[in-house]
């Protein structure tokens, strides 16, 4: 089922390769919220871009307008955007969110892949986590995904659930894309929050 999708972080490295798997892989549409949106080249059948700033309350509420699905993969987790957005897709009466965050962000990173991307070893994750906990206490039925080290690598990858741990240190954009794809067309990993790792 073709599914609306407002996507705030086009413009980034994980970004560009969802959207153009999105692109190839589905017939869903495509809205971009983005500060320099008009600057990208976008497939006029199936693309829209909204110029505005997406940390923002009502630039959020005017975007979500007869959209089914928000997908944010912005490079840094703002906890300001997420209480944001929980606040915008509620007057919305919008449901359904994907956000992408950090591995860590629980403490899951087991010793041998290396203890200093653990939220504990490293306090610059703490946005992730708080931007986490926002989501998880709201009434939105999001799936939070935690990659590992992005790569352009092999495009196998594993899947865990909040509280088990990561089985490898990297994963390629397209499998984080591939979790993504799943999450917004099918009924998976609805108020989960789910790691993805290529297993070392």
């Amino acid at each position: 089922m073709m599914q609306r999708i407002l996507l705030i972080g086009a413009t980034t490295s994980l970004g560009q390769v969802t959207r153009n798997y999105l692109l190839k892989n589905s017939t869903d549409e495509i809205t971009i919220l983005d500060s320099h949106a008009t600057r990208l080249v976008t497939d006029d059948g199936r693309e829209t871009v909204i110029n505005g700033d997406p940390t923002k309350l009502d630039v959020l509420v005017s975007a979500l307008q007869q959209q089914d699905v928000v997908l944010v993969t912005l490079n840094d987790n703002v906890p300001s955007l997420a209480a944001n957005l929980v606040a915008a897709m509620q007057s919305r009466q919008l449901k359904r969110l994907v956000l992408v965050s950090s591995m860590g962000i629980y403490n899951e990173i087991p010793a041998h892949l290396g203890p200093g991307t653990n939220l504990k070893q490293n306090r610059r994750l703490q946005p992730f986590r708080q931007t986490a906990d926002i989501i998880e206490n709201s009434a939105l039925d999001y799936t939070i995904v935690r990659p590992a080290g992005l790569d352009d690598g092999l495009g196998d990858y594993e899947v865990t659930l909040k509280g088990e741990p990561f089985g490898g240190r990297c994963v390629a954009r397209l499998a984080v894309a591939d979790v993504i794809l799943t999450a917004i067309d099918t009924a998976a990993y609805q108020r989960e929050s789910v790691g993805v790792d290529r297993p070392d």
